[in-house]
């Protein structure tokens, strides 16, 4: 794997690991599904170079919001967190040299549009 497609990887990946704060609580319930799609939609926009201050902010608090109302423990939200990352990952090198433009310009466009509520 080179370094270039490496590095939006890590760097998502230390993001996203080092906003945990903890065991989530138990007095809430999680859409899984929706805890997912924020993170894939997040990488993809990390792949294909759309990843602004705004971005950032919206997918922290969506993801602080639904850590600290799930019912999953901390265990439960890394599991789909990689599952999510390793998605991403497989789709992105599935496209292959150039592929990657129509991708971006359709999911990644609609993964940020989720992400900002649009």
């Amino acid at each position: 794997m080179s370094i270039r497609l490496l590095v939006p990887t890590l760097a998502i990946c230390c993001f996203l690991a080092i906003g945990l704060s903890g065991p989530a609580r138990a007095d809430g319930t999680v859409d899984e599904a929706r805890y997912y799609q924020l993170i894939y939609d997040f990488e993809v926009a990390g792949y294909c170079g759309l990843i602004t201050t705004p971005i950032l902010d919206a997918t922290r608090s969506k993801r602080d919001g639904i850590e600290t109302e799930s019912a999953l423990s901390a265990d439960d939200l890394r599991s789909i967190r990689i599952a999510a990352f390793v998605a991403a990952d497989r789709e992105y090198q599935n496209r292959s040299l150039g592929g990657h433009k129509a991708w971006c310009q359709s999911d990644g466009v609609d993964g940020v549009n989720r992400i900002l509520g649009r």
